[in-house]
């Protein structure tokens, strides 16, 4: 049964205070947000579905919160093919309007999977930042809203739009302020604080893991020849080569102009080793373009915790040191304390 409208309402404003702490006390997960959205809705309308459809750059998500008995809620959330149509009924003009989905949208291009969810939703857009995020949809328990549910809910989403819009602005700029522009990997500010973060929890769990400083060989002769834009693909696609072969775990860098660092968590000497080895091979076998003769290839130096320091600037000192010794020896090398790879039949270059 539904409150007063008096209480209803101040449900609601409750709903939307805890929506405005949730983003002003910090970074919080969209779909945490989102579940609030969704719980909120349930709870004012007395209904038994709810339903967020968000439109993303390929598909449509689609967040289901459902109360099939009281106190016991279940979310769930699929991906759906982003068809013309739907985006289109959901990216209509009407802000305030009520939006009734045509029929052939739950029987083709969004099938809902329920048959107690069939039936005219009420609905309305997520509207901010000058665009619509997506689509609020209640289902009714008994079939029917009053003008009050109406009042409500429009309230709701465009309360919900706002939040959810500076959710994804806060990830926007988070983003942005960690992520080098040209390779997509993280950027040199991301990576050190990744190292004081990782030296601190290898120190507390008494743990291993690797430092790697990588340099690009040849890369200013490869830039005289064919040019900076070149040099700048070639970048980024060495950066995608170390990042297709990372564990999630890894942090992979760019550290500034032809370098790149890696951060090897829960790794021993030789385990870095290995995975050194894999990409010197990998990037001296990639077909850049104007590369065929394969001059560009990787050189690295590996440091290791606690074994070459307990601070930053120690261990990154000595990778260095180690990476420039492998390019002094002929590059397309890799260094590693007490023991090292140079044997130029690994890495062929025809």
């Amino acid at each position: 049964m539904k409150t007063n409208d008096t209480s209803r309402w101040e449900r609601l404003f409750e709903a939307v205070h805890e929506l405005s702490v949730l983003i002003s006390t910090g970074p919080h997960r969209e779909d945490q947000i989102l579940e609030r959205i969704l719980r909120s809705s349930i709870f004012l309308l007395d209904a038994r579905f709810a339903h967020l459809l968000l439109v993303e750059d390929d598909r449509i998500r689609r967040y289901v919160l459902s109360q099939d008995e009281p106190n016991r809620e279940m979310l769930s959330v699929q991906v759906l093919p982003r068809t013309s149509n739907l985006v289109k009924w959901i990216q209509q003009e009407q802000a305030d309007a009520i939006l009734s989905p045509p029929e052939m949208f739950f029987e083709d291009e969004f099938p809902l999977g329920l048959e107690s969810e069939r039936g005219t939703p009420l609905s309305f857009p997520l509207r901010a930042g000058g665009r619509v995020h997506g689509v609020l949809m209640v289902f009714p328990r008994a079939g029917s809203y009053t003008a009050e549910d109406v009042k409500i809910l429009n309230y709701l989403a465009n309360q919900a739009a706002v939040v959810l819009e500076h959710t994804r602005l806060y990830h926007r700029l988070e983003i942005e302020a960690t992520t080098d522009g040209l390779t997509g990997l993280y950027n040199y500010r991301y990576f050190m604080e990744a190292l004081s973060r990782e030296i601190k929890r290898a120190g507390r769990f008494s743990e291993p893991f690797a430092v790697v400083m990588v340099d690009v060989d040849n890369l200013k002769e490869y830039n005289d020849e064919h040019g900076h834009l070149a040099g700048s693909a070639a970048l980024r696609e060495m950066g995608q080569i170390m990042k297709a072969d990372a564990r999630e775990i890894d942090i992979i860098a760019k550290y500034g102009g032809d370098e790149f660092s890696w951060i090897l968590p829960n790794t021993d000497g030789e385990g870095a080793l290995t995975f050194t080895r894999r990409m010197l091979q990998k990037v001296a076998a990639h077909d850049f373009k104007n590369d065929s003769q394969r001059h560009l290839t990787i050189s690295a130096g590996i440091a290791l915790f606690p074994h070459d320091g307990d601070d930053p600037r120690t261990l990154l000192n000595r990778a260095d040191d180690r990476l420039y010794a492998a390019k002094a020896a002929g590059r397309n090398q890799v260094k590693a304390p007490e023991f090292s790879i140079s044997d130029p039949a690994l890495f062929p270059k025809d």
